[in-house]
């Protein structure tokens, strides 16, 4: 089965896969609305399009706007936490290598996302509300500690791990800020530019 947006879904066989399919894809069409409207442009009825639901299905599962931004923001913390472990776990290669380049593969493969991450973090009208400003605190939290996990596990006698992290969260995420604001904003490129700046300072410390 098709979604309005030309994906393919696989049915799924049981009540369970059902409703966890259905999740999944609703989550991820709020992140493809995000990107390319905004929050203002995210409703039921838009979310519903791009997901190939009708409205009815997706206010069954998600009964409000702010239940489901909640579910996008956890989604993008899972996501980044992943990424970054895999940054670790990955035999043989710079883990900042394997980070950045997958920030870049990711944004490549659906632009769209990456902009819909920098709304979720620059766009006021989510930073006011208490119940998503408190989700986007701790995924802040979170994603700045499995950082700072990756440096020590790439580089033990880095004198000032916590510190590196904050710069390199704050760098990235100010590159994906400017990326969703200005379409014409290369973030490959600034991606691949922090990413050799980060690794000739680490090369030095040494």
């Amino acid at each position: 089965m098709a979604t309005k947006s030309g994906k393919i879904r696989k049915e799924p066989v049981s009540q369970v896969e059902r409703r966890e399919e259905a999740t999944q894809a609703i989550i991820a069409a709020a992140l493809d609305v995000l990107g390319e409207g905004g929050y203002d442009k995210l409703t039921f009825s838009s979310v519903s399009k791009v997901a190939g639901y009708s409205r009815s299905v997706v206010q069954y599962y998600f009964s409000s706007k702010v239940a489901l931004i909640v579910a996008v923001i956890d989604r993008v913390t899972e996501e980044t936490l992943s990424l970054f472990k895999t940054s670790i776990e990955e035999k043989g290669l710079s883990p900042f290598g394997v980070l950045f380049g997958k920030l870049i593969d990711a944004d490549k493969e659906a632009p769209s996302r990456s902009r819909a991450r920098a709304v979720l973090f620059t766009d006021g009208s989510i930073a006011a509300v208490p119940e998503f400003n408190s989700r986007l605190r701790t995924y802040n939290r979170r994603a700045q500690t499995a950082l700072r996990g990756v440096i020590e596990k790439h580089d033990p006698s880095c004198s000032d791990p916590e510190g590196l992290a904050a710069v390199m969260f704050g760098s990235i995420r100010g590159i994906l800020q400017i990326a969703a604001s200005d379409p014409d904003y290369d973030m490959v490129l600034a991606l691949h530019a922090l990413r050799r700046l980060i690794e000739a300072a680490d090369g030095k410390s040494h």
